[in-house]
């Protein structure tokens, strides 16, 4: 009796061991199955990482905008902009809350034409924007669009002045000055990315610091005819860059910039110096 008991013992013991290692050898296999549910959760991981470099790559292509295109952007809707009004009905604008990236000013927020740009924060990376030729652009120590993200600006006609400081540090690659312009402030340029500029005809001052430390190795100015002062520390901080200036000889201009570049001919901080005629 105690024989059969214990080769019984045996037999169970053994038969458990044996479904114990089988059970072992079949999850084993099952982790290395590649099932339907697998498949189905790959091709829409892959898919969707495919529409994510899509949308991507549409954001990119939607950054990116000429001179042309902008000017004939539409205006973007005023509930796009924190501002606030003045008694006299100036509407004050302090940020922009869109989503879009290219901003175009409206020439006319809540009935009024009086637009006062006084500072434009903005939580997301902005590609272009067109200011209206009936917009006053505030005064702010710390600029109005420094440290801005957009490339391109276009200013259209009517606007008299920029303020110091407006455009400095800001990724600004191309802009266009509107003939009714008079006044470039201080660092209005400094620390941009500025290929060219056209200066307007009416503008007779080159002031303080504006074109200072230019990220771009290579500016090309475009004078008129009629500066008559070159004021301090316009093109400093620029060593081992070349700026070349297309002026015409004999005029107000040429005379002032090559009094200018001689007076400073030994300073070491200073960018190359080019003339080009007109």
């Amino acid at each position: 009796m105690k024989k059969r008991l214990f080769i019984t013992t045996i037999i169970l013991v053994l038969t458990f061991s044996f479904t114990a290692c089988g059970g072992s050898k079949e999850n084993k296999s099952d982790s290395n199955v590649t099932t339907k549910e697998d498949i189905s959760t790959t091709g829409v991981a892959e898919q969707t990482s495919e529409e994510t470099s899509e949308e991507e790559s549409k954001k990119e292509e939607e950054k990116s905008i000429s001179v042309e295109e902008l000017m004939n952007y539409p205006e973007t809707p005023e509930e796009d902009f924190d501002t606030s009004t003045d008694a006299d009905g100036t509407v004050n604008i302090w940020g922009y809350e869109g989503t879009d990236s290219v901003v175009v000013i409206p020439k006319e927020i809540q009935g009024s034409t009086k637009i006062k740009i006084k500072r434009f924060y903005c939580e997301h990376n902005l590609s272009a924007i067109r200011i209206p030729g009936n917009a006053e652009i505030a005064y702010s120590d710390s600029g109005v669009f420094i440290f801005g993200t957009f490339e391109t600006a276009v200013i259209e006609e009517g606007v008299k002045k920029l303020t110091d400081y407006c455009f400095s540090s800001s990724n600004l690659r191309t802009i266009i000055l509107p003939n009714s312009l008079e006044s470039i402030g201080a660092t209005v340029f400094a620390g941009t990315h500025l290929s060219e500029i056209i200066i307007p005809d009416n503008v007779t001052l080159i002031d303080q610091y504006l074109f200072q430390e230019m990220e771009s190795d290579n500016l090309v100015i475009n004078l008129p005819d009629n500066i008559t002062e070159i004021d301090y520390g316009a093109f400093d901080d620029n060593a081992g860059k070349t700026f070349t200036f297309k002026v015409k000889e004999g005029t107000t201009t040429y005379n002032t910039l090559s009094a200018y570049i001689e007076e400073n001919k030994d300073r070491d901080d200073l960018p190359e110096f080019v003339i080009e005629e007109k």
